[in-house]
């Protein structure tokens, strides 16, 4: 024998006509569902206005319940729309959304849309490929209270001078997973910054590495101060020659 729908619950598919492979459980599940199929509606009211659209999947009470359209997914216990439901996707266009905060490897936190922790056995807490973009800025934890063992950084200005600056294109067509882009690039090369600052470079589980950029600034706020000192040093010994030969 073959089951073309399941309605489990009170007026569970109540208005069905034509649709098949439909699974609706729950009290008025899929309750105005005619002609829509390859449905999975889970939860008292889940999908109740829905009469034509297809492959929906609506989990939890009153999950979808104004969702008129095809390939949707909600995951909800209320009948929250696309903009608050917890969980609201859409198949055939590939898109997740998730109306809340989330943590991954922890706890979500109030004060954080995504709060991705660092377990000890990664070696990367996030990783992006492709370009990413913030309206804001990128801020990096710096409080004197998360520091110790502090102490002035020294022989910046040595250290800078062995540093290369290079153009370079990316090998996209060899590394077509890593999302690099065409066109000349500016920055360096690990593998010669390890040689002097070795504690910005890190190598990957790929074997790759990477540096960190951000901290090199520290570097470079020292050198130039170490080269200020110089260049103040030399005007001194200048002025005091121009004051002998007068």
């Amino acid at each position: 024998m073959r089951v073309e729908k399941i309605f489990l619950g009170a007026e569970a598919g109540y208005s069905n006509t034509s649709g098949d492979n439909n699974s609706f459980l729950g009290n008025l599940s899929g309750y105005s569902n005619t002609t829509g199929g390859y449905n999975s509606y889970v939860g008292r009211l889940a999908g109740f206005t829905n009469s034509i659209g297809d492959s929906c999947v609506f989990i939890g009470n009153a999950a979808g319940y104004w969702e008129t359209g095809s390939d949707k997914l909600y995951i909800e216990n209320s009948d929250a729309g696309s903009a608050s439901a917890l969980i609201y996707g859409d198949f055939n266009a590939n898109i997740l959304q998730f109306n809340a905060n989330i943590g991954i490897n922890g706890t979500p936190n109030a004060f954080y849309s995504l709060q991705v922790n660092y377990d000890a056995d990664d070696i990367w807490a996030l990783v992006v490929y492709g370009d990413t973009w913030c309206s804001s800025g990128i801020w990096g934890g710096s409080d004197l209270k998360l520091k110790k063992n502090i102490q002035n950084y020294s022989n910046a200005l040595s250290k800078v001078n062995k540093l290369r600056g290079v153009s370079f294109e990316w090998r996209y067509e060899d590394f077509s997973s890593k999302g690099f882009r065409e066109g000349v690039q500016i920055g360096m090369i690990a593998q010669e910054v390890e040689e002097v600052l070795p504690e910005l470079v890190k190598e990957g589980p790929d074997g790759l590495k990477s540096i960190n950029y951000s901290s090199i600034s520290a570097v470079l706020v020292e050198a130039i101060k170490e080269q200020q000192k110089m260049i103040e040093e030399l005007q001194e010994r200048i002025a005091a020659l121009e004051e002998e030969n007068e």
